[in-house]
């Protein structure tokens, strides 16, 4: 599947930033925390689908970073 193609396809409504189904949204769990450095989050194209997707959720996490498909 090409990225993000299986989060279009779905049938559940999704939390437009941590991508899971509302029943299942993270963003109330995440804590932001500050860096000191640039972090930018590499994923690759076929984990962008996979219902963890814990690089997105790292890139919530850290203040400033960015997620990288």
């Amino acid at each position: 599947w090409p990225p993000l193609l299986w989060f279009r396809m779905s049938s559940r409504t999704l939390c437009s930033q941590c991508l899971r189904p509302e029943r299942a949204c993270l963003c109330s769990c995440v804590q932001r925390v500050g860096s000191q450095v640039q972090l930018l989050v590499l994923q690759h194209p076929m984990e962008a689908g996979h219902a963890k997707n814990t690089a997105r959720l790292l890139h919530l996490c850290v203040a400033g970073s960015r997620l990288g498909v």
